[in-house]
């Protein structure tokens, strides 16, 4: 048990020390770079210049720049969803609010006689309807073939 542990710290030690990564030159070939150097190309240092301090502060900018931009995000969803629901609403108020006009305009109760005004009604009110949630894909349909009447029996 003693050798084992002893050997994979051996190994794992070894390991870690091959697997060190060495930098590369970049050179710079007139207006492009590459690993291979050119005719008159000249070394560019890509090394990381900034202290450990700097390099701490730039990442937790960047991770609390990407939490504001994402709960931006979610915010803005949350606000569409709010007013696809209140669309979805007036739709439906505007759809009862002129089917009970109809209705009422045609009722008896109006005219004791029966010679209330037919109203019709208009194709905006029968248009009104709640937002149907669009499929999140492409689906093609084609127009409903027409039955043929069965034929008669002679």
């Amino acid at each position: 048990m003693k050798n084992s542990s002893l050997i994979t710290t051996i190994l794992i030690a070894v390991g870690s020390i091959s697997t060190g990564a060495s930098a590369q030159n970049v050179y710079r070939c007139g207006s492009s770079y590459s690993q291979k150097p050119c005719p008159d190309a000249v070394v560019v240092d890509v090394g990381d210049s900034r202290s450990q301090t700097q390099k701490v502060e730039a990442d937790a900018k960047t991770r609390r720049e990407t939490a504001q931009v994402l709960a931006i995000e979610k915010a803005r969803q949350k606000e569409d969803a709010q007013q696809r629901t209140a669309q979805a609403k007036l739709a439906a108020a505007e759809h009862k609010k002129s089917a009970s006009k109809t209705k009422k305009a045609a009722s008896p109760s109006e005219a004791a006689d029966g010679s209330a005004p037919k109203v019709k009604s208009t194709k905006s009110a029968s248009k009104i309807q709640p937002m149907k949630k669009e499929p999140e894909f492409f689906v093609a349909r084609t127009p409903a073939d027409k039955v043929k009447p069965a034929p008669r029996p002679n």
